[in-house]
């Protein structure tokens, strides 16, 4: 099949096709009329639903038709051993159709469809698919995006069809495929496919990883050892992990291709599939790729998934690939303007000729010239493609969709869909049978509790929680046990702790042991270390029990207002053992730092204000020998103070365990009613918006002002002075008279347009006669007031256009509705 495609091409047989006698070219018109019939293919929906250019022919589209079958019984005569090409298949109203105006440009009004990834990923989304049946024959019936976007289920041509338009309508230049692929591609077959999402959070993992190693990295000594030889050898190491790597990603998939075997496909190669092409030049696209629009994934055009190229066309023109296929679609050049490598089906006037490096391609010829008998394309003959803001929304159909990959299964649904606000769940298993769940991820949004991830560990037993800025409690990130939801269990919380008057970043608690670190704190506080001991015995429930602080430690940034042996490092308040340790920093000229240390009394009196301090309490040490030790007045108020600074940390302590404890049964309420918040800006789903949206609607039409009706009849009854019944045959007069005065009116309005479009054109014509007399000696003001004239005069011109193009549309609508105004009028329907 691939091998068919030959170096040959067909641009000497343009003169035969134009050559045909007068006699066979009546007798195909009526061939290609006939089968365009819905005789031939019955409608798939009801023709009176559809608009009028799906179920008629123009005679433009007639003409077409005829050169397209000129053009495919020369390609079948000269290339019999290649399938016929895709010209004109049958719409869904059973008329046949040229293939390239079933594109239809388009651009909707969202911001998400302007990029080529949103196009790609919206499509994927938002239909359902259907495989090609047969899968080695190009379909004879082609739907129209305008029905496609109704039925929301297609094949992979229909998904290209409207990927493309709405390429085009963005200003990607994008071309739609016919090729052959291989049967994973062509049934969109995922299950031995690694799953995208999944890669795409272990890549930020690693890179959030690498971040926070590198932020928090201790700074390494000088390295006087040769960087260039350093170098050398990381890149070494480097290409060896690589390569050990790669030995063992092959080693993993001979492993996982031996366990579940394919078997072979009896049609590989045969399979037709269609996919989406974009070349370089616009949108600032710098290289050509594939859009697989069945899953909305960028393709390389060497992938090896694509076994071989027949066609592409877009909303203008046909081009027959004329290139061999022999390493599937690798070595093809898209050179749409070569003929040597295609062979277009409207010859170009101009052979557009993209620059790729390294590809060879023929110049473009200056000296062609259009053949007059060769007809050209219509436009699309599609209806306005429009997707309502609800099904934007909704994306998948109904609400929901499921994909499976190797090891991992998704489940997509639509926002607000779910009471929850559950848009998308990846279930992760350790076998290809989907029966060993090892990892849930469940994504969210627009949730009052600001979660946005959870992820489950089935085999660590572990639960992650991510949330979004916003909360009271600026909880980023919450991680713990799934058998154990007590307050004083193992668990981590993340905080934002920008948004927290105290800086906290994290904290993390154990049975017996919390830990909380800081960021810019006014006290430089860092770190503090509780340890716990048992629970404290109180009257009341056991709930209200709390644990024992046995150890606190503390860690300070350094302050450099201060001097080092009056600024502290580490304070250490040993509970248990009535012990206090301060250690200061060391200054930069000395090896060590000083430090004070603390016994308290073991004497419940002597524990109060009036402590007596002894010497065997206290024990000091200074880094500068030469330094002034404390008195014993320094050191006794220093103890002081450090007894009711252990105090506040023991209170600070017990707010952080009841904040925890509030955290944890906020969550719990949270989870139990889980309440979603919409955008002001989303009406359908802000009650509060939609109610207000439409009580400023009806204020709106109270405030307007009545209609005023206008009686037709009126002028031409008291023109004839009637006042008493009406004959039949005044009645009919007077309805005539009515009709035809309003049909002169509406000519003479077309009259005037046209009347005031040619009084332009004259002045247009002798503005253009006097500049080319004068253009020689015109100065620049002269120059710039005619070019101001020439714009405002096109200007109108193109705006008389349109009023012309459309009062000539209207006009036959507002005669009907006069007519049938007249008809209904019982001052005439009671008589006639």
């Amino acid at each position: 099949m691939n091998d068919s495609c030959n170096n040959e091409n067909i641009n000497d047989n343009h003169d035969g096709r134009n050559a045909v006698s007068s006699q066979h070219t009546k007798d195909l018109k009526e061939l290609v009329l006939h089968s365009g019939s819905v005789h031939e293919e019955s409608p798939l929906v009801n023709l009176e639903e559809v608009p009028v250019s799906h179920k008629t022919t123009t005679p433009k589209e007639e003409k077409i038709l005829e050169y397209a079958e000129q053009f495919r019984q020369q390609f079948c005569f000269l290339y019999q051993d290649r399938s016929p090409p895709l010209l004109f298949p049958y719409n869904e109203c059973g008329i046949q159709k040229l293939i390239c105006t079933t594109l239809r440009p388009t651009l909707l009004p969202y911001a998400e469809l302007y990029t080529w990834t949103g196009c790609a990923c919206f499509v994927a989304d938002f239909l359902s698919f259907k495989p090609l049946d047969p899968p080695t024959e190009k379909p004879k019936r082609v739907v129209s995006p305008w029905y496609l976007l109704k039925c929301r289920e297609g094949n992979s041509l229909d998904y290209s069809i409207l990927l493309c338009s709405l390429l085009l309508g963005v200003g990607y230049d994008a071309y739609v495929v016919c090729g052959y692929a291989t049967k994973e591609v062509c049934l969109m077959d995922t299950s031995m496919k690694n799953c995208p999402y999944l890669q795409d959070d272990e890549v930020e993992r690693s890179e959030e990883k690498r971040k926070i190693e590198q932020k928090y990295a201790v700074k390494p000594p000088k390295d006087l050892n040769s960087k260039y030889e350093q170098m050398i050898k990381e890149r070494k190491l480097q290409e060896e992990h690589a390569d050990e790597e790669k030995r063992r990603k092959e080693e993993e998939e001979e492993k996982s291709s031996e366990l579940v075997k394919l078997p072979p496909d009896n049609l590989h190669g045969f399979r037709f599939h269609f996919w989406v092409l974009v070349l370089p030049g616009n949108r600032e696209v710098s290289e050509a790729f594939f859009i697989e629009p069945l899953l909305g994934e960028v393709r390389a055009l060497d992938d090896a998934r694509y076994l071989g190229l027949e066609q592409v066309w877009n909303n203008t023109n046909i081009w027959i690939n004329m290139q061999p296929c022999y390493e599937s679609c690798k070595g093809i050049f898209y050179e749409l303007g070569d003929c040597n490598q295609w062979e277009s089906f409207i010859p170009m006037k101009t052979k557009p000729m993209s620059v790729f490096p390294g590809v060879k391609g023929s110049p473009p010829d200056e000296s062609f010239e259009e053949d007059p008998g060769i007809p050209e394309v219509p436009l699309s003959w599609v209806y306005h493609l429009n997707i309502s803001v609800e099904d934007f929304q909704k994306r998948f159909p109904h609400g929901k969709k499921v994909m499976f990959y190797k090891h991992a299964k998704i489940e997509h649904y639509a926002p607000f869909m779910l009471k929850d606000g559950l848009i998308r769940r990846l279930s992760v298993y350790s076998d290809l049978k989907f029966t060993q769940l090892t990892e849930i991820r469940e994504y969210y949004t627009n949730r009052l509790d600001h979660i946005y991830l959870r992820t489950t560990n089935i085999l660590m037993e572990n639960v992650i929680e991510h949330f979004n800025s916003g909360r009271t409690d600026s909880l980023a990130e919450h991680k713990y046990k799934t058998y154990d939801h007590g307050p004083h269990s193992e668990r981590m919380m993340i905080f934002y702790s920008h948004s927290r008057p105290d800086g906290l970043k994290w904290r993390q608690s154990r049975q017996t042991l919390l830990e909380e670190a800081f960021d810019e704190r006014e006290d430089f506080l860092e770190h503090r270390t509780t340890e716990f001991g048992a629970k404290e015995k109180k009257f009341g429930p056991v709930e209200d029990s709390r644990r024992t602080v046995v150890k606190v430690i503390e860690r300070f940034r350094r302050n450099e207002n201060l001097e080092a042996d009056a600024d502290v490092e580490t304070r250490t308040f040993n509970i248990a053992e009535n012990h206090i340790y301060v250690k200061f920093h060391r200054d930069k000229n000395f090896i060590t730092g000083s430090f004070l240390e603390f016994f308290k009394p073991s004497e419940e009196d002597d524990k109060g204000q009036g402590f007596t301090l002894k010497p065997d309490m206290w024990n000091s040490y200074k880094a500068d020998y030469r330094a002034v030790p404390f008195t014993h007045l320094e050191l006794y108020l220093k103890f002081s103070q450090l007894m009711e600074e252990e105090k506040q940390v023991v209170a600070k302590i017990r707010q952080s365990e009841d904040e925890v404890i509030a955290i944890l049964n906020d969550r719990t309420q949270e989870e139990a009613h889980s309440e979603l918040y919409a955008s002001v800006y989303n009406v359908l789903k802000n009650e509060k918006a939609l109610k207000r949206r439409q009580y400023l609607q009806k204020e709106a039409v109270k405030s307007q002002p009545q209609e005023v009706v206008v009686d037709l009849l009126g002028p031409y009854l008291a023109q004839k002075g009637l006042s008493g019944q009406l004959t039949k045959q005044e009645a009919q007069k007077i309805q005539q008279k009515c009709l035809q005065d309003f049909r002169q009116r509406l000519v003479n309005t077309a009259n005037a347009i046209q009347s005031l479009f040619d009084q332009k054109m004259v002045e247009i014509e002798k503005q253009h006669h006097w500049y080319q007399d004068h253009q020689m000696s015109l100065t620049k003001e002269e120059e710039e007031k005619h070019r101001t004239f020439i714009n405002e005069t096109m200007f109108q011109l193109h705006v008389l256009e349109l009023r012309l193009n459309r009062h000539k549309e209207m006009a036959p609508l507002r005669y009907q509705a006069v007519e049938k105004k007249l008809g209904s009028d019982p001052r005439l329907t009671d008589v006639i």
